[in-house]
Protein backbone atom coordinates (compact mmCIF):
# COMPACT_ATOMS: atom_id res chain seq x y z
CA UNK A 1 0.00 0.00 0.00
CA UNK A 2 2.78 2.18 0.44
CA UNK A 3 3.35 2.51 -3.40
CA UNK A 4 0.27 3.26 -4.21
CA UNK A 5 0.17 6.02 -1.00
CA UNK A 6 3.38 7.32 -3.07
CA UNK A 7 1.46 7.85 -6.68
CA UNK A 8 -1.83 9.42 -4.59
CA UNK A 9 0.59 11.69 -3.09
CA UNK A 10 2.50 12.89 -6.19
CA UNK A 11 -0.88 12.78 -8.18
CA UNK A 12 -2.09 15.17 -5.82
CA UNK A 13 0.62 17.49 -5.88
CA UNK A 14 1.42 17.31 -9.15
CA UNK A 15 -1.90 19.20 -9.80
CA UNK A 16 -0.21 22.35 -7.73
CA UNK A 17 2.59 22.09 -9.56
CA UNK A 18 4.25 25.28 -10.70
CA UNK A 19 5.45 25.77 -14.48
CA UNK A 20 3.86 23.87 -17.46
CA UNK A 21 4.43 22.01 -20.54
CA UNK A 22 2.56 23.76 -23.47
CA UNK A 23 3.27 22.28 -26.89
CA UNK A 24 5.13 24.82 -29.47
CA UNK A 25 5.14 24.12 -33.29
CA UNK A 26 8.16 23.10 -34.66
CA UNK A 27 9.80 24.61 -37.97
CA UNK A 28 11.00 21.66 -39.92
CA UNK A 29 14.01 24.23 -40.77
CA UNK A 30 16.83 25.67 -39.05
CA UNK A 31 16.57 28.86 -37.07
CA UNK A 32 18.24 30.42 -34.81
CA UNK A 33 18.31 31.26 -31.05
CA UNK A 34 17.17 35.05 -30.41
CA UNK A 35 19.37 36.15 -27.41
CA UNK A 36 16.99 37.22 -24.23
CA UNK A 37 17.00 40.14 -21.83
CA UNK A 38 20.48 38.85 -19.70
CA UNK A 39 19.86 41.76 -17.32
CA UNK A 40 23.29 40.74 -14.60
CA UNK A 41 23.82 37.66 -15.69
CA UNK A 42 26.60 36.70 -17.41
CA UNK A 43 27.35 38.19 -21.07
CA UNK A 44 27.73 34.41 -21.44
CA UNK A 45 24.97 33.11 -21.01
CA UNK A 46 21.74 33.31 -23.50
CA UNK A 47 18.24 33.35 -22.11
CA UNK A 48 15.62 31.72 -24.40
CA UNK A 49 13.77 29.18 -24.33
CA UNK A 50 15.21 26.00 -26.72
CA UNK A 51 12.22 24.30 -27.69
CA UNK A 52 12.71 22.55 -31.35
CA UNK A 53 11.90 25.30 -33.44
CA UNK A 54 15.30 26.70 -32.27
CA UNK A 55 16.92 23.87 -33.28
CA UNK A 56 20.18 24.42 -35.82
CA UNK A 57 20.88 21.05 -37.31
CA UNK A 58 24.50 20.09 -37.76
CA UNK A 59 24.25 17.20 -40.02
CA UNK A 60 22.46 17.14 -43.49
CA UNK A 61 20.02 19.90 -43.23
CA UNK A 62 17.17 18.21 -44.43
CA UNK A 63 15.27 17.28 -41.94
CA UNK A 64 13.97 13.86 -42.95
CA UNK A 65 17.82 12.70 -42.85
CA UNK A 66 20.06 11.89 -40.06
CA UNK A 67 21.08 14.76 -38.30
CA UNK A 68 22.56 16.44 -35.15
CA UNK A 69 20.92 19.04 -32.85
CA UNK A 70 22.54 22.12 -31.71
CA UNK A 71 20.76 23.83 -29.49
CA UNK A 72 23.20 26.84 -28.18
CA UNK A 73 23.93 28.82 -30.84
CA UNK A 74 27.79 29.43 -29.99
CA UNK A 75 27.39 29.75 -26.31
CA UNK A 76 28.61 27.72 -23.82
CA UNK A 77 25.99 28.33 -21.17
CA UNK A 78 21.81 28.87 -21.46
CA UNK A 79 19.68 30.26 -18.73
CA UNK A 80 17.17 28.19 -18.97
CA UNK A 81 15.15 29.53 -15.76
CA UNK A 82 14.98 32.78 -13.99
CA UNK A 83 12.19 33.50 -12.87
CA UNK A 84 10.30 34.44 -9.21
CA UNK A 85 8.36 31.18 -7.51
CA UNK A 86 6.00 30.84 -4.54
CA UNK A 87 5.16 28.62 -1.64
CA UNK A 88 1.75 27.02 -2.57
CA UNK A 89 -0.36 26.48 1.10
CA UNK A 90 -1.38 23.03 -0.05
CA UNK A 91 1.62 21.74 -1.28
CA UNK A 92 2.99 22.48 2.12
CA UNK A 93 0.23 21.07 4.24
CA UNK A 94 -0.29 17.60 1.91
CA UNK A 95 3.65 17.26 1.93
CA UNK A 96 4.27 17.40 5.86
CA UNK A 97 0.49 14.94 6.37
CA UNK A 98 1.98 12.64 4.23
CA UNK A 99 5.58 12.27 4.30
CA UNK A 100 5.64 9.25 6.21
CA UNK A 101 4.45 7.78 3.00
CA UNK A 102 6.45 9.40 1.16
CA UNK A 103 9.79 10.31 3.19
CA UNK A 104 11.43 9.03 5.95
CA UNK A 105 10.60 9.40 8.87
CA UNK A 106 8.56 12.64 10.55
CA UNK A 107 8.46 15.61 8.83
CA UNK A 108 8.30 18.94 11.54
CA UNK A 109 8.82 21.56 8.68
CA UNK A 110 6.66 23.43 6.25
CA UNK A 111 7.47 24.58 2.96
CA UNK A 112 7.73 22.60 -0.29
CA UNK A 113 7.47 23.74 -4.09
CA UNK A 114 7.62 21.35 -6.70
CA UNK A 115 8.05 23.44 -9.86
CA UNK A 116 9.39 22.38 -13.47
CA UNK A 117 11.24 24.87 -16.78
CA UNK A 118 8.86 27.22 -18.12
CA UNK A 119 7.25 26.23 -21.08
CA UNK A 120 8.96 25.05 -24.38
CA UNK A 121 11.92 24.63 -22.44
CA UNK A 122 14.42 21.86 -21.61
CA UNK A 123 17.83 20.57 -20.84
CA UNK A 124 19.77 20.17 -23.70
CA UNK A 125 22.03 17.69 -25.17
CA UNK A 126 25.50 18.77 -24.76
CA UNK A 127 24.79 19.97 -20.86
CA UNK A 128 27.12 19.22 -18.29
CA UNK A 129 26.63 20.56 -15.27
CA UNK A 130 23.24 22.76 -13.84
CA UNK A 131 23.90 25.38 -11.74
CA UNK A 132 20.85 26.00 -9.59
CA UNK A 133 20.69 29.96 -7.47
CA UNK A 134 18.03 30.36 -5.25
CA UNK A 135 17.52 33.46 -2.68
CA UNK A 136 14.87 33.08 -0.52
CA UNK A 137 16.02 35.59 1.85
CA UNK A 138 12.30 37.00 2.54
CA UNK A 139 10.63 33.35 2.55
CA UNK A 140 12.74 31.36 4.64
CA UNK A 141 11.72 32.48 7.78
CA UNK A 142 13.98 29.26 9.91
CA UNK A 143 15.79 26.36 8.95
CA UNK A 144 17.53 25.32 5.67
CA UNK A 145 16.46 25.10 2.36
CA UNK A 146 16.88 21.37 0.19
CA UNK A 147 16.29 21.15 -3.41
CA UNK A 148 15.82 17.77 -4.70
CA UNK A 149 16.05 17.01 -8.35
CA UNK A 150 14.84 14.26 -11.24
CA UNK A 151 16.57 14.11 -14.33
CA UNK A 152 14.83 13.36 -17.97
CA UNK A 153 16.12 9.46 -17.49
CA UNK A 154 14.58 8.74 -14.18
CA UNK A 155 11.45 8.93 -12.04
CA UNK A 156 14.02 9.17 -8.57
CA UNK A 157 14.18 12.39 -7.07
CA UNK A 158 18.15 12.71 -5.80
CA UNK A 159 18.39 15.62 -2.61
CA UNK A 160 21.02 17.60 -2.91
CA UNK A 161 23.01 19.18 0.31
CA UNK A 162 21.04 21.70 2.40
CA UNK A 163 22.26 25.06 2.29
CA UNK A 164 20.86 28.78 3.61
CA UNK A 165 18.62 30.92 2.17
CA UNK A 166 20.87 32.20 -0.07
CA UNK A 167 21.77 29.05 -2.12
CA UNK A 168 23.56 27.67 -5.12
CA UNK A 169 23.91 23.99 -6.60
CA UNK A 170 25.68 22.25 -8.93
CA UNK A 171 24.48 19.22 -10.28
CA UNK A 172 27.10 17.30 -12.89
CA UNK A 173 25.53 15.33 -15.80
CA UNK A 174 26.04 12.34 -17.58
CA UNK A 175 24.70 12.74 -20.79
CA UNK A 176 22.02 10.23 -20.78
CA UNK A 177 20.29 12.92 -18.17
CA UNK A 178 19.35 15.58 -20.40
CA UNK A 179 15.95 15.84 -22.64
CA UNK A 180 15.32 14.48 -25.94
CA UNK A 181 16.19 16.30 -28.79
CA UNK A 182 13.01 17.33 -30.21
CA UNK A 183 10.97 17.63 -26.72
CA UNK A 184 8.50 20.25 -26.15
CA UNK A 185 8.88 20.41 -22.67
CA UNK A 186 11.26 18.93 -20.01
CA UNK A 187 11.41 15.81 -18.01
CA UNK A 188 13.42 17.27 -15.22
CA UNK A 189 11.46 18.01 -12.16
CA UNK A 190 12.36 20.18 -9.00
CA UNK A 191 11.56 20.23 -5.59
CA UNK A 192 12.36 23.07 -3.22
CA UNK A 193 12.50 22.35 1.03
CA UNK A 194 12.34 23.88 4.34
CA UNK A 195 14.34 21.27 6.42
CA UNK A 196 14.50 21.09 9.54
CA UNK A 197 12.89 21.25 13.00
CA UNK A 198 10.41 23.88 12.76
CA UNK A 199 11.69 25.53 9.88
CA UNK A 200 9.77 27.41 7.84
CA UNK A 201 9.41 28.62 3.87
CA UNK A 202 6.88 31.02 3.44
CA UNK A 203 6.72 33.43 0.74
CA UNK A 204 8.39 34.25 -2.67
CA UNK A 205 11.82 33.58 -3.65
CA UNK A 206 13.89 33.25 -6.73
CA UNK A 207 15.45 30.62 -8.81
CA UNK A 208 17.68 30.60 -11.23
CA UNK A 209 18.81 27.39 -13.56
CA UNK A 210 21.93 27.84 -16.01
CA UNK A 211 23.16 25.19 -18.32
CA UNK A 212 26.48 24.47 -18.90
CA UNK A 213 28.22 23.14 -22.07
CA UNK A 214 30.55 20.67 -21.56
CA UNK A 215 30.18 17.96 -23.92
CA UNK A 216 31.13 17.47 -27.37
CA UNK A 217 27.65 17.53 -29.48
CA UNK A 218 29.32 15.13 -31.76
CA UNK A 219 29.30 12.41 -28.71
CA UNK A 220 25.30 11.54 -29.35
CA UNK A 221 25.03 9.77 -32.62
CA UNK A 222 22.99 11.40 -35.42
CA UNK A 223 19.79 10.13 -35.36
CA UNK A 224 17.44 9.22 -38.23
CA UNK A 225 13.91 11.05 -38.12
CA UNK A 226 11.33 7.66 -39.09
CA UNK A 227 8.89 10.48 -40.08
CA UNK A 228 10.98 11.52 -43.10
CA UNK A 229 9.97 15.00 -42.31
CA UNK A 230 6.53 14.89 -42.33
CA UNK A 231 6.19 12.58 -45.04
CA UNK A 232 5.02 10.07 -42.80
CA UNK A 233 2.16 10.52 -39.98
CA UNK A 234 2.03 6.77 -38.78
CA UNK A 235 4.50 4.10 -37.91
CA UNK A 236 3.65 0.30 -37.28
CA UNK A 237 5.91 -0.33 -33.89
CA UNK A 238 4.46 -3.71 -33.41
CA UNK A 239 2.10 -6.80 -34.91
CA UNK A 240 2.74 -9.36 -32.32
CA UNK A 241 1.23 -13.14 -31.63
CA UNK A 242 1.61 -15.31 -28.78
CA UNK A 243 -0.28 -16.87 -25.83
CA UNK A 244 -0.97 -15.82 -22.49
CA UNK A 245 -2.11 -18.03 -18.74
CA UNK A 246 -3.21 -15.93 -15.91
CA UNK A 247 -4.58 -18.58 -14.18
CA UNK A 248 -3.58 -16.62 -10.64
CA UNK A 249 -4.21 -13.12 -11.65
CA UNK A 250 -2.93 -9.80 -9.79
CA UNK A 251 -5.99 -9.07 -6.98
CA UNK A 252 -7.61 -6.06 -7.22
CA UNK A 253 -6.38 -4.10 -4.53
CA UNK A 254 -2.58 -4.60 -5.54
CA UNK A 255 -2.89 -3.09 -9.26
CA UNK A 256 0.88 -2.13 -9.66
CA UNK A 257 2.12 -5.52 -9.05
CA UNK A 258 4.27 -6.85 -12.14
CA UNK A 259 3.75 -10.58 -11.85
CA UNK A 260 1.94 -11.02 -15.27
CA UNK A 261 4.91 -11.31 -18.14
CA UNK A 262 5.80 -8.29 -20.27
CA UNK A 263 4.81 -7.96 -24.06
CA UNK A 264 7.66 -5.94 -25.83
CA UNK A 265 8.02 -4.18 -29.16
CA UNK A 266 10.29 -5.87 -31.55
CA UNK A 267 14.09 -4.99 -30.74
CA UNK A 268 14.93 -1.78 -32.55
CA UNK A 269 11.86 -0.79 -32.64
CA UNK A 270 10.29 2.32 -30.33
CA UNK A 271 7.99 4.92 -29.61
CA UNK A 272 10.05 7.66 -31.39
CA UNK A 273 9.98 11.47 -30.60
CA UNK A 274 6.90 13.34 -32.11
CA UNK A 275 4.76 10.66 -31.57
CA UNK A 276 1.06 12.00 -30.58
CA UNK A 277 -0.70 9.03 -30.26
CA UNK A 278 -0.15 5.17 -29.52
CA UNK A 279 -3.66 3.23 -30.87
CA UNK A 280 -3.08 -0.41 -29.49
CA UNK A 281 -5.65 -3.52 -31.05
CA UNK A 282 -6.02 -6.11 -28.58
CA UNK A 283 -7.49 -9.35 -30.12
CA UNK A 284 -8.04 -12.43 -27.72
CA UNK A 285 -9.33 -15.50 -27.55
CA UNK A 286 -9.69 -17.30 -24.33
CA UNK A 287 -9.27 -21.54 -24.62
CA UNK A 288 -11.49 -22.39 -21.89
CA UNK A 289 -9.19 -23.21 -18.88
CA UNK A 290 -10.68 -20.36 -16.54
CA UNK A 291 -12.50 -20.89 -13.41
CA UNK A 292 -15.68 -18.98 -14.68
CA UNK A 293 -15.98 -19.19 -18.76
CA UNK A 294 -19.47 -17.50 -18.59
CA UNK A 295 -17.69 -14.21 -17.68
CA UNK A 296 -14.12 -14.91 -18.67
CA UNK A 297 -12.19 -11.91 -19.66
CA UNK A 298 -8.72 -10.02 -20.02
CA UNK A 299 -6.83 -6.87 -20.22
CA UNK A 300 -3.98 -5.07 -20.86
CA UNK A 301 -1.95 -2.84 -18.66
CA UNK A 302 0.38 -0.47 -20.00
CA UNK A 303 4.17 0.92 -18.70
CA UNK A 304 4.46 4.16 -20.53
CA UNK A 305 8.48 4.41 -21.54
CA UNK A 306 11.82 3.98 -19.65
CA UNK A 307 11.19 7.13 -17.27
CA UNK A 308 7.74 4.85 -15.93
CA UNK A 309 8.36 2.71 -12.99
CA UNK A 310 5.04 1.26 -13.22
CA UNK A 311 2.68 -0.54 -15.10
CA UNK A 312 -1.07 1.30 -15.40
CA UNK A 313 -4.68 0.32 -16.40
CA UNK A 314 -5.89 1.84 -19.10
CA UNK A 315 -9.70 2.80 -18.21
CA UNK A 316 -9.64 6.03 -19.68
CA UNK A 317 -7.68 5.22 -23.21
CA UNK A 318 -10.39 2.14 -23.79
CA UNK A 319 -12.25 3.08 -26.79
CA UNK A 320 -13.78 -0.13 -28.22
CA UNK A 321 -14.52 -3.08 -26.04
CA UNK A 322 -16.23 -5.93 -27.26
CA UNK A 323 -16.09 -10.08 -26.84
CA UNK A 324 -12.61 -10.99 -27.85
CA UNK A 325 -11.39 -7.02 -29.13
CA UNK A 326 -10.43 -3.95 -27.15
CA UNK A 327 -8.74 -0.99 -28.46
CA UNK A 328 -6.86 1.97 -26.67
CA UNK A 329 -5.85 5.46 -27.83
CA UNK A 330 -3.10 6.34 -25.80
CA UNK A 331 -1.57 9.88 -26.16
CA UNK A 332 2.03 10.31 -26.39
CA UNK A 333 4.42 13.34 -25.78
CA UNK A 334 7.85 14.04 -24.89
CA UNK A 335 6.93 12.64 -20.88
CA UNK A 336 7.58 9.23 -22.72
CA UNK A 337 8.74 8.93 -26.01
CA UNK A 338 11.76 6.73 -26.36
CA UNK A 339 15.15 8.18 -26.40
CA UNK A 340 16.09 8.38 -30.65
CA UNK A 341 18.94 6.03 -29.70
CA UNK A 342 17.71 3.31 -27.68
CA UNK A 343 17.95 0.04 -28.64
CA UNK A 344 15.27 -1.16 -27.80
CA UNK A 345 11.66 0.88 -26.37
CA UNK A 346 11.17 1.39 -22.57
CA UNK A 347 7.08 0.69 -23.76
CA UNK A 348 5.30 -2.60 -22.22
CA UNK A 349 2.30 -3.97 -21.52
CA UNK A 350 1.06 -6.98 -19.53
CA UNK A 351 -2.23 -9.11 -20.17
CA UNK A 352 -4.02 -9.48 -16.75
CA UNK A 353 -7.65 -10.73 -15.97
CA UNK A 354 -9.82 -8.12 -13.76
CA UNK A 355 -10.77 -9.57 -10.21
CA UNK A 356 -12.96 -9.35 -7.36
CA UNK A 357 -11.23 -8.43 -4.39
CA UNK A 358 -9.50 -11.21 -2.42
CA UNK A 359 -8.00 -12.09 1.12
CA UNK A 360 -4.54 -11.32 0.79
CA UNK A 361 -4.06 -14.35 2.97
CA UNK A 362 -5.58 -17.10 1.41
CA UNK A 363 -6.24 -15.69 -2.12
CA UNK A 364 -9.86 -16.34 -1.86
CA UNK A 365 -12.40 -13.52 -3.04
CA UNK A 366 -14.60 -12.31 -0.44
CA UNK A 367 -16.75 -9.96 -2.79
CA UNK A 368 -17.23 -11.01 -6.38
CA UNK A 369 -17.18 -8.71 -9.26
CA UNK A 370 -18.67 -10.49 -11.90
CA UNK A 371 -15.44 -11.46 -13.93
CA UNK A 372 -13.11 -14.20 -14.75
CA UNK A 373 -10.72 -14.85 -11.66
CA UNK A 374 -8.00 -16.57 -14.31
CA UNK A 375 -8.10 -17.40 -17.57
CA UNK A 376 -6.17 -18.98 -20.72
CA UNK A 377 -5.43 -18.20 -24.19
CA UNK A 378 -4.04 -16.51 -27.15
CA UNK A 379 -3.85 -13.05 -28.58
CA UNK A 380 -2.90 -10.80 -31.38
CA UNK A 381 -1.20 -7.03 -30.47
CA UNK A 382 -1.14 -4.54 -33.12
CA UNK A 383 0.42 -1.23 -31.94
CA UNK A 384 0.50 1.93 -34.39
CA UNK A 385 2.31 4.98 -33.54
CA UNK A 386 0.41 8.58 -34.62
CA UNK A 387 2.76 11.63 -35.42
CA UNK A 388 -0.87 13.33 -36.57
CA UNK A 389 -4.02 12.43 -34.65
CA UNK A 390 -6.76 11.03 -37.21
CA UNK A 391 -9.89 12.72 -37.35
CA UNK A 392 -11.90 9.99 -36.06
CA UNK A 393 -9.40 9.58 -33.10
CA UNK A 394 -9.49 13.35 -32.28
CA UNK A 395 -12.98 13.22 -29.52
CA UNK A 396 -11.48 10.01 -27.74
CA UNK A 397 -8.03 11.21 -26.99
CA UNK A 398 -7.93 11.66 -23.32
CA UNK A 399 -5.72 14.87 -22.08
CA UNK A 400 -2.92 16.55 -23.87
CA UNK A 401 -1.37 14.78 -26.35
Amino acid sequence: MRSLALLLALAMVTAGCIGGSDDADEAAEPTNVEDGDQGNRSAQATTANNSSANATYLKNEDYSEAHIHDYWNGAEERVLMDEVLATNTFQSTFVTLFWPFIGEGTRTSVGTVWFTLPNNTFVPEGTGELVVEVDATSALESGQLVLAHKAANTNEYVELDAQGAQASWTIPLEPEMADLPHAKSTRWGWRLDAQGNGAILDGEFSVTITAKKLYDLTAWPAHEDPWQGGAIDRLSLANLDGTFDVTDPTPWFNPLADEAPDVTLPPGTIVPPETRLLLVKFWYAMDGNAKNNANADVTLRVKEGSTSGFYRGMWSEEIQDEPGFKMFAIPASSENWDSPYADESGWAFQITAPTGLRDPQTGESWLYMGVAEAGSGNYTLEVTAFKNVPGWLQEEVQGDA
